[in-house]
């Protein structure tokens, strides 16, 4: 008699009990372009966070006019989602323009950052 054993196809935690997604290292930015600038994060959330779970949206602001710069950074848990959403959203339509999604090959910066940016080297 032989016994037939169903094996889970759910997601275990790797041994230690940690889970991929915990791992700073599986993140990714991703970088979209030509936003709308009347656009809130909420929205920007909505859209991509179909493709997977989101650690962060920042919509970054010009820092003397606090004016919206029409670019924005989404940060997902795990770099598959990442390139998911990469590959369906590039070149759709957000707010009645056409977004470019691609892949940042920059952390996201500190106000004080993009000050010292502006201003140039040197100073």
């Amino acid at each position: 008699m032989s016994r037939d054993r169903s094996r889970s196809r759910s997601r275990s935690p790797r041994r230690g009990g940690r889970d991929d997604r915990d791992d700073p290292a599986q993140r990714c930015s991703v970088l979209v372009r030509n936003l709308p600038l009347d656009t809130r994060a909420e929205e920007v959330r909505a859209k991509f966070e179909r493709y997977g779970a989101i650690r962060d949206v920042y919509l970054p602001k010009d820092y003397y006019s606090g004016r919206p710069r029409g670019f924005g950074f989404v940060e997902f848990v795990d770099v598959r989602e990442a390139e998911d959403a990469i590959y369906r959203l590039d070149k759709t339509l957000f707010g009645g323009r056409e977004i470019q999604v691609l892949k940042s090959s920059e952390s996201r910066k500190t106000p004080r950052d993009m000050l010292d940016r502006e201003r140039g080297p040197g100073r």
